[in-house]
Order: C-alpha cells, then structure tokens, then sequence
C-alpha cells in the first residue's frame, strides 16, 4: 500500500510500517558519511527488511543496484522495534525542506515514540583522535532524558544545516520528539570510525546491542565503496552551507 503526500515527495510503503511506539531511526549523507555508514551496518545487523521508499518527480533520475536488483536510494526498513529511512545519495538542495516536512509528517502519523538521526560533526584535527566523541542535539523531555540516561554530551552551541536541520526543525513544529546523535568525523572523507561511535552510543540510547567490529576490520573497504558519495555528498553540503555548520555561536541565546 502507498502513504502518498502533497508533492513533491512521495512516501510509499510496499508493506507497511509499525504505527505504534517505534523507534524510527534516519540515516543520509553527511558529514563523513557517518549516517549512511552507521544505517547500513544497523540494517545488516539487525537483518532489517525493505518495506518501502522515498520517491518525487523532482529526485534526478538515479537508481541502485544490489545484489542484481534495482533499488530506490531513499528507502525504508523496519525489524527489532526501528523504523530506519536511509539514503543512498544526497537529497536535492532544493528539495531539503519539502524533504524534511514529509518525512516528519509520515513520522507523526506513526505515532513513533522517538526520531533518532545519526550523523557528525566535522573537526579539522579528527586524524589525531582516536575515539571520536559524540553529542547530542535533542528535543522534548524524552529525548532530555535518554540523553542524561546514557551520559551524552549536549552539543551547546553552533549551527546545522541540511536535511538533519530541516528533520529537526520539522519535529520541533510538531512537538516530536527527536535525538540527533553527531560523531566527531572527517568533513571530507568517509569515517567508519565516527559510525561506529555514533552505533555504540546508539546502542546505549536504544538499550540494545550493537556489534561494531566489523567496522573497523572493513573500514579500508567502506572508503572505498562510499568515496563517490563522498564527493557528491560534498558538492550538495556547499550549496546548503554545510561548510560553516558548528562553526560559528549563534547571535542570540
């Protein structure tokens, strides 16, 4: 069956998805891939099943393929109580608001208990950290809550921008509640280090665990497999300003 809403986005679920108290958990190109990395390994994991996809008229004209079958790049799964919307290539600049209100809407009429978004920070000096931290950006009190519960640091101040920031945005309107998780990462390059920090606080979040061995014994081969998106997904941050996200305090409190 199909979830249709206003165009230009289009949200279809070929089997539907859990309405009642899921945790839905959203994974794009960003700042070092570090969401689309994070969401792939859950998605194996997991052993999640595909049940729907993200479609518009305005997304060029781009599929994939995986194991001989053609897939949509935003797509949908669900298993062990998430919801997860992954993206294998960068939302349109111009479609990043329409893309957030979409998806936020779908969301709320789910009846999802929390929005959790996975992605980074970018830091100049990540080559001399080993263990990237990670923080946090939440709304409402539940999210306040699982945040002190697993000890993750607030991010206090800075600046978002992308579809992460349109999600955001979009939950505060509606008053769901949402925890974007951010790994210290490589603004440039693609960091499984940074996913695998932002899974093992995850898992804190979730109470649910998350092995993420294979990703540093993959990590050489993840780079490799994702540096086109990488170089996509960085023309796309120019263009929604990504360049100056977290740096620079907002004007007012």
């Amino acid at each position: 069956m199909s979830h249709q809403q206003k165009q230009p986005i289009n949200i279809v679920e070929e089997t539907q998805a859990p309405k009642t108290n899921q945790l839905v958990v959203i994974g794009l190109p960003d700042t070092g891939l570090v969401g689309i990395i994070a969401a792939g390994h859950l998605i194996e994991f997991l052993k999640m099943k595909e049940i729907g996809y993200i479609d518009s008229d305005h997304f060029p004209p781009i599929i994939v393929l995986h194991n001989g079958q053609v897939k949509n790049p935003f797509r949908i799964y669900s298993g062990d109580g998430i919801t997860l919307v992954v993206s294998e290539v960068p939302t349109p600049p111009r479609l990043v608001n329409e893309f957030g209100k979409a998806v936020v809407e779908w969301i709320q009429q789910k009846n999802a208990k929390l929005v959790l978004t996975l992605g980074g920070i970018p830091v100049p000096n990540r080559v001399n950290i080993e263990s990237p931290e990670v923080f946090a950006v939440g709304l409402g009190e539940k999210a306040g809550d699982i945040m002190k519960k697993a000890g993750v640091k607030p991010l206090e101040e800075g600046m978002m921008a992308g579809p992460y920031a349109s999600i955001l945005w979009q939950c505060k309107k509606r008053s769901v509640p949402i925890l974007s998780l951010l790994a210290q990462s490589f603004p440039e390059y693609p960091d499984p280090g940074a996913a695998a920090a932002v899974l093992e606080t995850l898992s804190k979040v979730i109470d649910k665990k998350i092995e993420v061995k294979d990703l540093a014994d993959k990590a050489e081969e993840i780079r490799v497999k994702t540096r086109d998106l990488m170089k996509q997904t960085g023309r796309s941050m120019q263009e929604m300003g990504k360049a100056r996200e977290y740096e620079i305090p907002p004007l007012y409190a």
